[in-house]
């Protein structure tokens, strides 16, 4: 909440009164320049009731909300969005989810999160209904009970909210046939387990699950599946984007490529993208070059066009729908005082994907129940989502195993973005030789495919290599320009053996020495005729004297 404030500078903080302890510390420290209001929902229909609201024109690039997010550094962002942006992602939902003015939507997701905010956008674009819980924390329990009473036709929900779901329905009396209403789930924040789908479906059998895949700065989802009526383990297929929404993969420090079945990072690109990070222009510019935002995940797209996700580049951790980074929780432990050393990790599980983990090595003298001390320090610093599993680590080579762990998840990324990019660069020299090739050809100059494919095998591959990029780069855009220098230096390397060998009555005269002893001719002839001149013209001095 501190670091919100000190990037986004605002004049107004509104608050629930369940926050009254926190909004009392951001009194204390900024209460000389932002003006706090208390929210009472319960009297929201006396202050709303008769009166009017006074609108003003935006402009399509008008900033519409700040959302943040956590970064690669630890610190959470605020990633700036705007009107567009929130417009043509509510409309894609529209699309692919099927909101329409018959649609009843609960909101489950916070509308803090730019996915809860991209859905009210887009069944308020729809002219829906939407029914707003005002309890402070998720409860399967009382989304089954507002989905009976408002006949709820739609909602988002995270797989760890739908195994929630799931387990209270099926140790409940209720019956099946009750969740009826429902027609539309979409799922985000991580991949949705085959037998969860079998699960959910069971409950709720006129459903289709739509999951989505996107994140803060691409205001909501920038892929959409319909995974209904999948019968295979495919949760890495994310489906594929809308029409405003470009994809590429970038191999390494490789331009953006639209190649199919190679592994990269992913990158988009559109009116969707943010306009950058609030306050934060050195984080803008690492994350968007050319109008593309670089996502840090590693994906592929099919030869179906489906977006395929890979993993993650960074060293992320995605517990419950929810980002947590380790240096962040690293940093933080690292404050208590009878922390020696410490890693962070995130482990497999199978309700929340994956549960943050912290080995700690303590100092001397450390007390017991030490876990629980650390719990409540990190509790005061982090989010609840972020609570930590502890391992007693007695030995500081536990802490150095974990470590060693993530760097080896970390190079393995990396080694296969470093492998692609290479592959790569041979696809890009075939193509290059292709078109050298095909320009010596339509001059009648020699066919040297087997040599090529000799210096391929062979020493030379480097300095053939050489020669054809400067040779490609001259000839860019269609334009063949070749001096007599450039070929000859290509073309003379390459001769085969097997010419050289050959009587002389059988070779045709070089045209190259031709050519040269013709230069060579010119260049005699310059220099005589210049020593011609000036003899000339010392004679008409000396007749002049």
């Amino acid at each position: 909440m501190i670091n919100a404030l000190e990037d986004t500078r605002p004049i107004a903080l509104v608050y629930d009164p369940v926050y009254e302890g926190i909004v009392d510390a951001i009194r204390s420290k900024y209460g000389h320049r932002i003006e706090v209001v208390r929210a009472d929902t319960a009297t929201y229909p006396e202050q709303g009731s008769g009166g009017s609201i006074e609108t003003k024109a935006n402009g399509s690039q008008t900033p519409c909300g700040i959302f943040f997010t956590s970064g690669t550094t630890g610190r959470s962002k605020g990633a700036i969005i705007s009107n567009e942006s929130f417009f043509v992602q509510g409309a894609a939902k529209l699309e692919h989810v099927g909101y329409n003015i018959n649609t009843v939507y609960l909101h489950l997701v916070p509308l803090f999160h730019v996915g809860g905010a991209s859905s009210a956008v887009a069944v308020l674009i729809a002219g829906g209904t939407h029914i707003v819980d005002d309890s402070h924390a998720f409860s399967a329990a009382r989304v089954m009970r507002l989905i009976n009473k408002f006949k709820v036709t739609a909602f988002a929900a995270v797989p760890t909210m739908l195994g929630n779901i799931v387990d209270k329905a099926f140790n409940t009396s209720a019956k099946v046939s009750s969740f009826d209403t429902v027609s539309k789930i979409l799922v985000g924040g991580g991949a949705l387990d085959p037998q969860l789908k079998t699960q959910v479906l069971s409950v709720f059998p006129a459903a289709a699950i739509i999951v989505a895949y996107g994140m803060t700065e691409t205001a909501s989802s920038i892929t959409f599946a319909d995974v209904t009526a999948r019968d295979r383990d495919d949760s890495g297929d994310v489906g594929r984007p809308p029409s405003h929404v470009r994809l590429s993969i970038v191999y390494g420090n490789e331009s953006r490529n639209q190649d199919q079945g190679s592994t990269g990072e992913i990158a988009t690109k559109g009116p969707h993208v943010m306009q950058g990070y609030m306050g934060r222009p050195r984080e803008s510019q690492g994350v968007l070059q050319d109008g593309w935002f670089l996502t840090g995940d590693l994906g592929l797209i099919s030869d179906s066009g489906s977006l395929i996700l890979r993993g993650r580049k960074k060293d992320m951790i995605k517990t419950a729908g929810e980002n947590v980074y380790a240096v962040e929780v690293e940093r933080e432990l690292a404050e208590h005082p009878i922390v020696a050393e410490c890693a962070v990790l995130g482990l497999p599980h199978a309700r929340y994907g994956e549960i943050v983990c912290a080995a700690v090595v303590l100092r001397s003298g450390a007390r017991t129940g030490w876990e629980e001390e650390l719990r409540s320090f990190l509790r005061e610093r982090l989010s609840h989502y972020k609570e930590v599993v502890y391992d007693a680590a007695d030995h500081r080579e536990f802490v150095t195993g974990f470590k060693r762990r993530k760097d080896e998840r970390r190079r393995r990324a990396e080694d296969e973005l470093a492998e692609q990019a290479r592959k790569d660069r041979i696809e890009k020299r075939k193509e290059k030789r292709q078109l050298f090739k095909k320009m010596r050809q339509a001059r009648g100059i020699h066919d040297f495919a087997d040599d090529d494919r000799r210096s391929e095998e062979g020493s030379r591959e480097k300095d053939n290599l050489a020669t054809d990029e400067r040779m490609y780069e001259n000839h860019e855009g269609g334009k063949v320009r070749v001096t007599v220098e450039q070929m000859e230096s290509s073309i003379a390397p390459r001769i085969p053996m097997e010419r050289a060998q050959k009587k002389e009555s059988d070779v045709k005269p070089d045209v190259r020495k031709t050519v040269k002893k013709g230069r060579q001719g010119l260049a005699k002839g310059k220099h005589s005729s210049t020593r011609g001149r000036k003899s000339s013209k010392q004679g008409q001095r000396a007749k002049k004297r």
